[in-house]
């Protein structure tokens, strides 16, 4: 029966703009999304993880803050209680009116049948319809640099980097921070509109000038985007 098909509810709104890196990443998002699956067929006991969850997408998700583990092997995952929640008491409310309405039929149906039958509500659907945000506020982890500058580009009218481009701009990130990065972009010409012109103007106000003897300052990124760009063509 169509109503007996399971199913979970994804914002991708709010996941692509709360968690850009993981959106983007194949790995980190399957799993997330099979994480969640098993959550929503258990609830509301707590799932055990997965023997064939693979480490780095995990971790990922358990650094950002979609997955929160509970215990030493079982986990929840963020909103999806306060998700949960909602349909079910939405469910709860439906089914209460169905019952009020069905007996004030009843107890009429002597006097006015045919007036009732006009009157009775059809049937009603018992999903909650108001949006769950994916982050629940209280607990929310702080972004990381790299979160930070890629939801200033979205924000910004700039597709989110790819390849060498996203490459160049976490290795930035990690080294500098995100707020050096913002101060340029703030102050970028018109004209720099696209992930990899931001990226590229970063990198030149941000790297350290190569010393005298052509060896660059311990601490910067190796490798400049243009030296990517220049090694695969």
């Amino acid at each position: 029966m169509a109503n007996d098909r399971r199913y979970v509810r994804v914002y991708h709104d709010d996941l692509l703009r709360d968690y850009p890196a993981i959106y983007v990443d194949d790995q980190a998002l399957a799993t997330w999304l099979r994480l969640l699956a098993v959550a929503d067929a258990l609830w509301p006991t707590r799932p055990e993880f997965p023997r064939s969850v693979k480490a780095r997408p995990l971790a990922r998700l358990i650094e950002v803050g979609l997955v929160i583990p509970e215990g030493t092997d079982r986990y929840r995952i963020r909103g999806h209680d306060a998700e949960r929640s909602r349909r079910q008491d939405a469910a709860r409310i439906a089914a209460a009116k169905r019952w009020q309405t069905d007996g004030n039929a009843d107890g009429n149906a002597d006097g006015n049948a045919d007036g009732n039958a006009d009157e009775m509500p059809k049937r009603e659907r018992a999903e909650n319809e108001q949006r769950t945000r994916l982050d629940e506020g209280v607990d929310k982890p702080p972004q990381t640099p790299r979160q930070i500058v890629r939801g200033w580009l979205t924000d910004h009218g700039a597709s989110l980097p790819v390849g060498w481009v996203n490459t160049t701009l976490n290795e930035l990130a990690r080294v500098y921070g995100a707020d050096p990065i913002l101060t340029i972009w703030s102050s970028a010409p018109p004209d720099v509109r696209t992930s990899r012109q931001f990226v590229q103007l970063a990198e030149r106000s941000l790297a350290p000038p190569p010393s005298a003897n052509g060896s660059k300052p311990a601490g910067g990124h190796t490798r400049s985007a243009q030296e990517v760009e220049d090694a695969f063509g």
